[in-house]
């Protein structure tokens, strides 16, 4: 069956997921449940549990006050944001580039599955996230540099975490966008593998710790260098070696992917293009933080969605094999894979979660996603 890109399935995906982070009943250990408790203290209270980091959680938490939602609010609005900015990518990349309703439906499942089903449990990266890709599309894509700088704005504000990517930008515009030589990029990947593998832990736990010092706000840093969520957390989990072996595949199946991604671009004889410097780049810095299992799975995100954002610009269309085919095979393959391990792993609390007024309710909106 045909995708075909309306204003209706624009709508109601997005809808469908948001009333899915609704009715979802966060554990005790997910980010979201501490994201309700600290809504509800504020609700209570009127003053912040944990402080604030950025502008996006206490808009939200001042908005819910006013109206008096629920704290499931926070997951439909974070969750919605996240399904409308890929579902709207999606939509404007396969237009642009004219492919068929049946590929364009391919490259839906890889936009909306390719994250974590629970990505929005964080609130403020998921929608850091949606405005950073935002930010890529329309500075490299549209070239509309206002809309592309309002949305890098939002995901600073929306999680701090993300002046990573502002940092990366000077340094492209600064160093790399004037550069056509593919032995320098080439370069570049192979310098920040190694330094990322062998020499960087040193570097990132000092400088991580030297950032938070001189901006005077608390990044966590010592909690994602040495901490629980460090260098060592898989050896501190608790996981057994089948859990870390799982572990292990997720993070190193968006770095070959990522990877894959880069050497494709330079094998192309065409001319390397802004967005594909940009991305080299990206891609390349987040090397640094390979041993920083959390920390580089932030940023591997990113730099995975704007692999994707490639591929398809690409046109998967050509019946000759190449590169971009397997690419796009392999992008499926961890799909599937991942989502499998993570509907598995989290099944209990999914089935606890969503009665069958709920499940069918959602079916419903599926449904007339596909008929419009």
């Amino acid at each position: 069956m045909a995708y075909k890109r309306s204003l209706v399935s624009l709508i109601l995906v997005p809808l469908f997921f948001a009333l899915a982070a609704y009715y979802f009943l966060p554990p005790y250990d997910f980010d979201l449940y501490r994201h309700y408790d600290a809504y509800r203290y504020f609700i209570e209270l009127k003053e912040f549990k944990y402080g604030v980091k950025d502008l996006y959680l206490p808009s939200l938490f001042y908005l819910g006050a006013i109206f008096d939602f629920n704290p499931e609010y926070l997951a439909f609005i974070s969750n919605f944001l996240l399904y409308f900015t890929l579902m709207y990518l999606c939509h404007c990349m396969t237009r642009d580039v004219g492919l068929s309703d049946e590929v364009a439906f391919l490259f839906l499942f890889l936009f909306i599955l390719t994250n974590s089903l629970v990505l929005y449990s964080g609130l403020r990266y998921s929608t850091g996230l949606s405005f950073s890709l935002l930010f890529a599309y329309f500075y490299f894509y549209k070239s509309n540099s206002v809309r592309a700088f309002f949305f890098l704005a939002l995901a600073v504000l929306s999680h701090v975490s993300f002046l990573f990517l502002l940092l990366v930008f000077f340094v492209y515009k600064l160093f790399v966008i004037k550069v056509e030589s593919r032995l320098y990029f080439v370069g570049m990947i192979v310098f920040f593998i190694i330094f990322g593998f062998f020499f960087a832990e040193g570097f990132v736990n000092h400088g991580f710790i030297f950032i938070q010092e001189l901006s005077g706000i608390y990044l966590g840093a010592e909690t994602y260098t040495t901490g629980e969520w460090g260098a060592d957390r898989l050896v501190n989990s608790g996981l057994n070696s089948t859990g870390i072996l799982i572990e292990n595949l997720k993070k190193y199946s968006i770095f070959f992917l990522v990877l894959y991604s880069n050497l494709a671009i330079l094998k192309s004889k065409s001319k390397i293009n802004n967005f594909e410097k940009f991305f080299i780049l990206f891609s390349s810095l987040t090397c640094l933080l390979i041993k920083y299992d959390v920390l580089y799975l932030r940023y591997a995100d990113y730099a995975l969605m704007l692999s994707l954002l490639w591929l398809c610009q690409r046109r998967v269309v050509s019946l000759k094999l190449n590169s971009v085919h397997f690419l796009f095979v392999m992008f499926f393959c961890r799909v599937v894979f991942v989502r499998y391990i993570e509907l598995k792993y989290y099944s209990d609390y999914f089935i606890d979660s969503y009665s069958i007024d709920n499940f069918a309710f959602g079916l419903g909106v599926f449904n007339a996603v596909l008929q419009n």
